[in-house]
């Protein structure tokens, strides 16, 4: 009995030493954990397991953790397979929730990177990017059938950017004009990002970017992009996207895409779509570094749309845009299948493209040849057909004029072959203080030859002009014929001083070769009559060679 209570006395001795012993290991852990020289051993010993999987040189200089919530480091330096600089990162601040490392996960709360210097390229376009090796050496190749990994998980709340300066460039290709934007030559700078990750499984995604922001070399200046994206019961939603330019504002309200009882790799051949998009207000010279922007033009240009369907096909309800007070636009467009645009059905409908006076003096001051001012201009029709074979019914209505276009047009994008067979009717066409009436025109190209007949119905103005050329290179060549029968050059105020004056001639025209130095060209005129009142110039055939 003596002994049994001995030995009792030593088991609680043991049990209150462990007791007492286990809280105090853990106490001296975490207060080593606290401890510079044992933080900076930790961080030794990672950088030399990290570097022997890698094969490149990292270095830390100073690590600070905060067991187990905090970890900073600053002077992170990273370098590529070729000893080059491939990041650096100023500070770095991350929190932890270290309780989730005992069910096998790393929560990171939050992520911070301050003054972030990265130097991205590849040798040539087919060549791998210069930290391609990283991704390759921490790939996990341990996974299930379903495909789940069976390590660690690592998740990231929140992740941030600041000062970022960002290069990227394809060593083997020349760079382009200075201050047009060069997808081979990329630098950013003031890179700000932040971005919340609440889910980022592509089943029930939860991510909103909080704020984009960077400047380009190219002149290009993003001041921010937000936008929220989720995913849920086989729908994708992506909401209040806001694209601030330094005077644009691009708003998409709403991007909804329903792919219920469809694989992924079905989502662009049957998922259906609704796209909404709010007033969003451009200002053309933001974008000068993508596209020749006119000096002169500091219009802005308001855009709103919708679009709803079921890919492959893309439906345009309804699309409306303005430019100032120089153009204001309504259309509808369809095409069956953007897999297959180069010869799928397609159609757009013109409700109304109106152009003012004032914009239409704008699109003279942009071409080098004169346009005669006609006024506020309207144009409506449509298009339809496919990209090879398409129909044309566009009508056009100003204070001067008006006409109708039909007719028939196609491009093969594969060998580059066009054909065209256009009719024009003009009603009417105010010109000199003249209205022409009825006149008549049809053109046609195919295999570089242009056709083209003009006939006038107009009692003062009648004429009939054809025209026939070739383009081919050995080839070339001009053909032309006219037919005046007896013009009025007073009625038509050509001659207004001139009563009763009118001219007749049967015209023929040739020209071989379009080299200036090389060409031939002869001019015929039969039966030439000119009539001024009483006095009548006629010559029977003049030629010039």
């Amino acid at each position: 009995m003596l002994f049994l209570q001995d030995r009792m006395k030593w088991l609680k001795r043991i049990l209150l030493s462990i007791i007492i012993a286990v809280p105090a290991l853990i106490l001296l852990i975490y207060l080593l954990l606290w401890m510079p020289p044992v933080q900076q051993k930790l961080k030794d010993i990672a950088l030399k397991e990290v570097m022997k999987k890698t094969g490149n040189k990292i270095s830390i200089g100073q690590l600070s953790f905060r067991p187990f919530d905090k970890l900073l480091l600053n002077e992170v330096r990273i370098s590529d397979l070729k000893g080059n600089p491939l990041l650096y990162i100023g500070n770095l601040t991350a929190s932890l929730d270290a309780g989730q490392l005992l069910k096998n996960r790393l929560l990171i709360r939050s992520v911070e990177l301050d003054h972030v210097t990265a130097n991205i390229y590849r040798d040539s376009l087919n060549s791998p990017l210069n930290f391609q090796f990283f991704i390759d050496a921490f790939a996990s190749d341990d996974t299930t059938k379903t495909g789940k990994t069976t390590g660690m998980i690592v998740e990231i709340d929140e992740l941030k950017i600041k000062e970022g300066n960002i290069k990227y460039c394809i060593s083997s290709e020349e760079t382009s004009d200075v201050g047009f934007f060069d997808p081979n030559q990329i630098h950013l700078t003031d890179f700000d990002l932040e971005v919340q990750l609440k889910s980022i499984d592509p089943e029930n995604l939860d991510v909103r970017l909080k704020r984009l922001a960077f400047k380009e070399q190219s002149g290009f200046e993003l001041k921010n992009l937000q936008a929220d994206l989720k995913s849920g019961e086989k729908k994708l939603k992506l909401e209040n996207l806001i694209l601030q330019l330094p005077l644009s504002e691009f708003n998409l309200k709403s991007f909804q895409l329903d792919y219920t009882g469809i694989e992924m790799n079905e989502v662009f051949s049957k998922a259906a779509y609704v796209l909404i998009l709010g007033k969003s207000v451009i200002y053309p010279g933001d974008l000068k570094a993508f596209i020749p922007v006119p000096a002169d033009l500091k219009d802005f240009l308001i855009l709103t749309g919708r679009s709803e369907g079921r890919f492959p096909e893309i439906n345009i309800s309804g699309l409306q845009a303005s430019l100032g007070d120089l153009l204001s636009l309504d259309i509808a467009a369809r095409i069956a299948d953007f897999n297959r645009w180069e010869t799928s059905p397609l159609e757009i409908h013109i409700n109304r493209l109106h152009l003012s006076e004032k914009g239409m003096k704008k699109v003279q001051g942009f071409q080098s040849w004169e346009i005669i001012n006609t006024g506020d201009t309207d144009f409506s029709g449509k298009i339809t057909g496919t990209l090879p074979d398409f129909d044309l019914d566009l009508k056009s209505s100003s204070g001067i004029a008006k006409l109708a276009v039909t007719g028939k047009a196609g491009y093969v994008y594969n060998t580059g072959v066009a054909h065209v067979d256009i009719r024009l009717n003009i009603d009417r066409f105010r010109y000199n203080n003249y209205t022409y009436r009825n006149v008549y025109a049809h053109g046609t190209y195919l295999n570089d030859r242009i056709r083209m007949n003009l006939v006038s119905r107009d009692p003062h103005v009648p004429l009939e002009i054809s025209v026939s050329a070739n383009l081919h290179p050995a080839k070339e060549s001009i053909h032309l014929s006219a037919k005046i029968n007896h013009l009025r050059l007073d009625t038509t105020n050509w001659l207004p001083s001139c009563p009763g004056t009118e001219l007749y001639a049967c015209i023929t025209a040739d020209v071989r070769g379009f080299n200036p130095e090389k060409m031939e060209a002869s001019l015929t005129f039969d039966s030439l009559s000119f009539k001024t009142g009483k006095n009548t110039f006629y010559d029977n055939r003049i030629q010039i060679d």
